[in-house]
């Protein structure tokens, strides 16, 4: 699943990140599972490439990025909403990254980590940071996805909310975000980002302006056993 540019990156750095950090993805819910993770390290590695910088520190905060979901010490509640704190904090304790790269290299992935978070109103402080943000926006653009990784994530981070409330609440969250007015079109920092998921988003956008397209898309994916109730 990993593009053709991991084969460029040191042997000793994807074999502890393969072996020992995306594994961790597999405890998180299924919006931020391995696939999700390796569509991070995909897109990241593609913008690095074309922006021509270091292909090993894009490499190492993408893996990284959502590592702080599962940082219970800290987090024993599993809140999402400080996990970008979490993983910043998780990298600068990495013993491997720290012989792996220089202090202020490894200060980049741990900042570009920190950085990605959609809701931050920072933008991020190096091009490492907004690389990290723009392709973890990337995943689930198309409207299925979309739904499926929305609805992952309500169940298990608000199962007490009853089935209307989490349609309600999922609807209203995705029109908010990726609408024609929605802020993530316009939170991509990048303008190879901009240009690589436009035609993703553009139906997407056209099924949430209207609601009732968007109750036939929902209910068709539970039909099709794609979301569970």
């Amino acid at each position: 699943m990993y593009s053709n540019l991991i084969n460029k990156i040191n042997i000793n750095l994807k074999n502890h990140i393969e072996n020992n950090i995306i594994p961790l993805y597999d405890n998180f819910d299924k919006a931020h599972s391995r696939r999700h993770v390796n569509i991070v390290i995909n897109k990241s590695l593609h913008l690095a490439s074309l922006l021509k910088v270091r292909l090993d520190i894009t490499y190492a905060a993408a893996a990284y990025h959502d590592i702080g979901l599962g940082y219970y010490p800290d987090n024993p509640i599993k809140n999402r909403k400080d996990h970008h704190k979490y993983s910043q904090i998780l990298v600068k304790q990495d013993r491997k990254l720290k012989k792996l790269f220089k202090p202020e290299e490894l200060e980049l992935i741990a900042q570009a980590c920190h950085d990605h978070r959609a809701s931050l109103k920072e933008e991020p402080l190096s091009i490492y940071g907004k690389i990290i943000a723009d392709a973890d926006r990337m995943d689930g653009l198309k409207i299925e996805k979309m739904i499926s990784r929305a609805w992952e994530h309500t169940i298990y981070y608000n199962p007490e909310l009853t089935f209307t409330e989490s349609y309600q609440n999922i609807y209203e969250h995705l029109k908010e975000k990726y609408s024609y007015n929605g802020y993530a079109y316009r939170s991509f920092y990048l303008k190879e980002s901009q240009k690589m998921i436009k035609s993703s988003i553009i139906d997407s956008q056209k099924i949430l302006d209207s609601e009732d397209r968007f109750k036939e898309v929902f209910y068709k994916l539970i039909d099709n056993q794609k979301i569970r109730i």
